[in-house]
């Protein structure tokens, strides 16, 4: 998977149909319009990534592929989201020093937590 490190969430992203016909002219005016309140430099966007240090789950996998186990003893991978570049909510265009995205930390971290599923705990076999 690619991820845009320029992809904006506060932009439209719109599917249009177009007509492509031999001998014909088609006028594409594909707009960019903003979705979300406050968009852009001076107005400042809302820092809705989770904090520095929360762990935040990317994928779930078992044997078959997908998240699903059909018999004990099955194994589910999970995965984090890890370090993820995000908007820094305290960025400031006018400041060189000011870095305009900022890394968080969304993995599980070093010490070894519990995962319980429909409130049974399920034994982990190896954290990292």
């Amino acid at each position: 998977m690619i991820i845009d490190p320029y992809f904006d969430p506060d932009y439209s992203q719109v599917p249009y149909t177009f007509n492509f016909m031999p001998a014909t002219t088609t006028y594409l005016d594909t707009p960019v319009i903003p979705v979300a309140a406050f968009v852009g430099y001076p107005n400042r966007a809302l820092d809705v990534e989770p904090p520095d240090g929360t762990p935040v789950i990317f994928s779930v996998n078992g044997t078959g592929g997908g998240p699903i186990v059909c018999t004990d003893g099955e194994t589910i991978t999970i995965t984090s989201v890890g370090s993820k570049v995000v908007p820094n909510p305290d960025y400031v265009p006018d400041d060189p020093c000011s870095p305009e995205l900022i890394t968080r930390d969304f993995g599980f971290g070093s010490l070894q937590g519990t995962v319980t599923v429909g409130g049974v705990l399920l034994i982990i076999s190896s954290w990292s």
